[in-house]
C-alpha cells in the first residue's frame, strides 16, 4: 500500500511541478485521496513473544540468536510504532492544516480508498464538483506532499529491515524444528 501511495504522490508532484498533465478531473482526485488523504496504519501483534518474557520462559527458544533476534524484533516495532507517532503529530500539525485551507475534501472522499473502501458512505460526489485549484501547482502543495513522502519512505525503509529480520527469524526457528524433527 505504501508503494501505490508513493506511486500517486510521484504523480502529483510532476503534475504540480507542470511535467505531467492530468487531464480528468477524476485521476487527480484518485491522486489526492491515495497520495494525500489516506494513511496506512501498521498493528503489530507480540503476544505471544511477550508472554513467554514476562513469564521468564525465553529459554523455550533454547536458540541465543533467536532470543536475540526477537528481542531485535521488539526493539525495531518500538522505535517504528514511536516514529508513527512523530509522523501522525507532523502530519496534523504540519500539511494538514494547509490541505485542509486549500483542497475540498468532499470529492475524494467519495474515491474508494487503497484498500477498496468509501471513507464516508453517505456522501456523494455531486454535492461538491472538484475542480483544481492553483493551489495544487503551489510550493506549499509541493512541500506538503514532500513532506508525506519524507515519512512513508522512512516507514517503507522500516518494514524493509522488519521482512528481513522476520526472514532470519524464519530461518532460525526452521533449523530450531529440524533439530526437534531429528530427535
Amino acid at each position: 500500500m505504501l508503494h501505490l501511495q508513493d506511486k500517486a504522490r510521484q504523480q502529483l508532484y510532476a503534475y504540480s511541478v507542470g511535467k505531467a498533465p492530468l487531464t480528468k478531473s477524476q485521476e487527480i482526485l484518485a491522486l489526492l485521496s491515495h497520495g494525500i488523504w489516506e494513511m496506512p496504519t501498521m498493528e503489530f501483534n507480540q503476544t505471544t513473544f511477550e508472554a513467554l518474557k514476562s513469564t521468564g520462559r525465553l529459554d523455550v527458544f533454547v536458540d541465543d540468536t533467536l532470543v536475540q533476534e526477537l528481542t531485535e524484533l521488539q526493539s525495531d516495532i518500538a522505535d517504528i510504532e514511536r516514529r508513527a507517532e512523530i509522523e501522525l503529530a507532523t502530519l496534523l500539525n504540519v500539511t494538514d492544516p494547509i490541505l485542509l485551507q486549500h483542497v475540498d475534501m468532499t470529492a475524494m472522499l467519495v474515491e474508494p480508498s487503497l484498500a477498496g473502501n468509501i471513507a464516508i458512505d453517505w456522501l456523494t460526489s455531486d454535492e461538491s464538483p472538484f475542480e483544481p485549484s492553483e493551489f495544487l501547482q503551489s510550493i506549499q502543495f509541493r512541500n506538503a506532499i514532500l513532506a508525506r513522502t519524507t515519512s512513508s519512505k522512512n516507514r517503507m525503509r522500516d518494514m524493509e529491515r522488519l521482512d528481513r529480520r522476520y526472514q532470519r527469524i524464519a530461518v532460525l526457528i526452521g533449523q530450531r524444528q529440524t533439530e526437534l524433527n531429528q530427535r
